[in-house]
């Protein structure tokens, strides 16, 4: 049985507020537009658009080197066979604010050390 979040939390690249619904609360995160990419079809259904792993993946790292300490623990992080690392490393390397860079680069060595994938 697959865990059901308690808030969603999504990008985008405008502005948006906090929705709340009877199924669950949506948090929207606002990323620069060329920060925006890197999803497709979700394969179950192919009704809608969602991130790669990779791209999930760097967009946590993303916010959390902009929002301070939030997303900071990935306890229960596993990636899927075929993942890319460098797919990873080349959103970083997108990233023009070089000290967030930096800090997504360092969340990402750590991450990628912690579940053996490269960095």
């Amino acid at each position: 049985m697959e865990q059901i979040p308690r808030v969603v939390q999504l990008v985008t690249s405008r502005q948006r507020s906090t929705l709340r619904t009877p199924v669950g609360t949506y948090e929207f995160h606002q990323i620069a537009p060329k920060m925006f990419g890197g999803y497709g079809l979700y394969r179950r259904t192919g009704n809608f658009d969602i991130a790669t792993p990779e791209k999930a993946l760097f967009d946590t790292l993303y916010l959390s080197a902009r929002k301070g300490r939030r997303f900071v623990a990935l306890p229960e992080l596993e990636v899927p066979a075929g993942f890319s690392a460098s797919e990873v490393e080349h959103w970083i390397e997108r990233i023009d604010h070089r000290p967030l860079r930096t800090a997504a680069r360092e969340r990402w060595a750590h991450v990628a050390s912690r579940v053996g994938v490269g960095a």
